[in-house]
């Protein structure tokens, strides 16, 4: 945990959500300086490929794009070597999945760099701008975070959380998928997830890579953004990281989220979730 003064946030770049959770783990890795991030290395990224339980897949860097995502956001670009996600590409959902390399946290896997790849990369947010955003006491509206970033290297497309309704006949949700695309929020097809009204006895213990769900409603009707645990420090949660709604400090319940399978897709693989009860805020 940082003990320095927080760090003023770019309008660029603010992380989806940053949740405060009743859950008692102590961070005990240490962060990898992008500065020390090397062209070659192997990582590992953990994210939850069905159920809950998170698995390492191994990635190749193939180098840091310097201010990729404006004055002093910098990208981490990796080659998928894994053939699970080689196949498939970086798929929604796996928003915030952790970066390991030589044992300290590198980044977190939040950018597609684009559709129809012969060859898979993605984009991983320095583990730097997560504690910056961890540490942030305050942070401001960004509009249009949510918005592709053109770089050099072409369209940076933020991976989307898989938003979901649970609690809808599929005919319903065809009505409203287009009013929700018009905001942003692309729900998954065929139905996008389920979800169970039923709370958890107990907390389940959220670890990096563990799937989590910001509620955007609970109830009858359920909807969800499930991606994935970034750093669990504490009672503090880092998830997502990338930004996507461009609202400033907001407070949303978000509850635990199981993953069924991820659909793959040769234009935009996404995970296929139920979301569970509220587990914090």
């Amino acid at each position: 945990m940082h003990a320095s003064a927080p760090l003023r946030l770019s309008r660029a770049l603010v992380l989806l959500l940053a949740f405060f959770a009743a859950l008692t783990c102590a961070r005990a890795i240490g962060v990898l300086p992008l500065s020390e991030v090397k062209p070659g290395a192997i990582g590992t990224v953990l994210t939850v490929f069905q159920g809950t339980k998170p698995e390492a897949f191994k990635v190749r860097v193939t180098g840091v794009l310097e201010n990729a995502l404006g004055p002093g956001k910098s990208l981490i670009i990796c080659e998928l070597t894994d053939p699970r996600v080689q196949n498939m590409g970086a798929a929604a959902g796996m928003s915030g999945s952790p970066l390991y390399i030589d044992g300290k946290l590198a980044g977190a896997l939040s950018y597609q760099i684009q559709h129809f790849e012969t060859v898979h990369f993605a984009g991983f947010t320095p583990a730097q701008d997560l504690d910056e955003v961890r540490d942030a006491g305050t942070a401001s509206p960004s509009p249009g975070a949510a918005e592709a970033v053109n770089g050099p290297a072409g369209t940076f497309l933020p991976l989307k959380p898989v938003f979901s309704f649970g609690g809808l006949s599929p005919q319903v949700e065809a009505l409203v998928a287009q009013p929700f695309a018009d905001l942003g929020v692309a729900l998954g097809a065929p139905a996008g997830g389920g979800s169970s009204q039923a709370a958890p006895a107990a907390a389940p213990a959220l670890r990096p890579g563990s799937p989590i769900s910001a509620a955007l409603c609970v109830g009858d009707i359920t909807l969800g953004a499930t991606g994935t645990v970034s750093i669990v420090d504490g009672s503090h949660i880092v998830a997502f990281g990338h930004p996507r709604m461009g609202l400033g400090n907001t407070e949303l319940p978000f509850c635990s989220a199981d993953i069924l399978t991820i659909l793959p897709s040769t234009m935009s693989s996404f995970k296929l979730a139920n979301i569970g009860g509220v587990i914090g805020t």
